[in-house]
């Protein structure tokens, strides 16, 4: 529970716009938190943990639209989507992979080898463009100034 520690700053009396730049902050903080973990071990289950984290990010940004200028909003929104982009590709490759190692085993079908390292060269690349996007997002001026 102490991962919702924030909420107890959202009382009846506190304005919209605080509350939003409360919620952002936070959730914002926790992706950074993720994503060092992650680029300290990319394995799926940390891949998981920082896609949920953006995705709960990005809903919640998409309500505060009139608490940014337009500039950060459009902006950060773009930045978020880019990184949903990113993960999402490398969990379709991710799923795509596992279920051809159960039907290989499970089902005993023969897959080609040539998919099989084909479909982890894409897991191994799609990683490491995670990381470089992550770097980027890290060390951007506008997703920053979102923690003031």
């Amino acid at each position: 529970m102490d991962k919702l520690k924030y909420l107890n700053k959202l009382t009846g009396n506190i304005k919209f716009s605080k509350a939003a730049k409360i919620i952002t902050k936070t959730r914002l903080k926790v992706i950074y938190k993720l994503a060092d973990k992650y680029m300290e071990n990319p394995d799926d289950e940390n891949l998981h943990k920082l896609r949920i984290a953006v995705r709960r990010m990005r809903f919640a940004y998409e309500m505060f639209k009139n608490v940014y200028t337009e500039e950060i909003y459009t902006h950060t929104l773009k930045e978020l989507k880019k990184l949903q982009d990113v993960f999402g590709l490398a969990r379709d490759n991710d799923v795509m992979l596992e279920k051809l190692y159960i039907l290989s085993k499970d089902v005993q079908l023969d897959i080609p080898k040539k998919l099989i390292n084909k479909l982890e060269k894409n897991k191994t690349e799609m990683r490491q463009k995670i990381s470089q996007e992550l770097l980027k997002f890290k060390g951007d001026n506008i997703i920053q100034s979102l923690l003031n």
